[in-house]
């Protein structure tokens, strides 16, 4: 069966990974040299955010207080369900050693 696509972005200069990569080094370049000050110029330039990044306490509750409790209750259970995966997850893993080839094991290294 053929694939099809209904729509597909064409690839453009603008669309070109090697231009992205480099434009995120250098904001990452930049955030780097420039800490704090230079994050908070990337978080105005690209989410329009002109206010604090911190908030106080009371900034706090008072948006807490603007989200709907049901909204709440959906959050603390899909934090449940992703906190209990992990843990239960986590708890079949064991350390592993394994001989590739004879002398080749965990902290051998092959003679040259």
């Amino acid at each position: 069966m053929t694939r099809e696509y209904l729509k597909k972005a064409s690839l453009t200069a603008k669309s070109d990974a090697s231009s992205v990569h480099d434009t995120v080094k250098s904001i990452l370049a930049d955030i780097e040299a420039g800490g704090d000050a230079a994050a908070l110029d990337y978080a105005a330039k690209f989410d329009k955010n002109e206010g604090s990044v911190l908030l106080s306490a009371e900034e706090i509750a008072a948006a807490s207080a603007l989200v709907p409790e049901r909204l709440k209750a959906d959050i603390r259970f899909a934090h449940d369900n992703v906190r209990r995966f992990a843990e239960t997850q986590k708890a079949t893993l064991t350390d592993v050693e394994l001989e590739i080839a004879p002398g080749f094991g965990p902290d051998k290294r092959p003679s040259r």
